[in-house]
């Protein structure tokens, strides 16, 4: 339930047309599944949490969280399409990785 969005498979192993992982990109789709997945801890699930009281949480974490929230849905919008198939320096990556440097320990710098 919590990552409905990634495969079981691997999917390198599956030779499709591309690789898509199929994200939520809507606040009310993050609501919906949000309140499923709070459903199924407050009730299925309710013995194995101590929950924190919700007077503990400001208005101001409240507000930060949504804006962030928010920037990360603007994200994943921008970047809906993208796909491992196509990405040049993924793929270049995965070549270092797998076949130049398959028996040795890497160490990899990012931005």
């Amino acid at each position: 339930m919590l990552d409905d969005y990634l495969e079981d498979e691997d999917i390198e192993a599956v030779k499709t047309a591309e690789n898509k992982i199929n994200l939520l990109l809507s606040e009310e789709a993050y609501f919906n599944q949000a309140q499923k997945v709070y459903d199924l801890f407050a009730f299925t699930y309710k013995s194995r949490f101590d929950w924190i009281s919700s007077q503990l949480f400001s208005n101001n974490l409240k507000n930060t969280l949504i804006t962030d929230s928010r920037d990360l849905l603007k994200i994943l919008e921008l970047g809906k399409d993208w796909s491992a198939d196509q990405d040049r320096q993924l793929n270049e990556l995965h070549k270092l990785i797998t076949k130049k440097h398959g028996s040795e320990k890497l160490l990899i710098f990012t931005q």
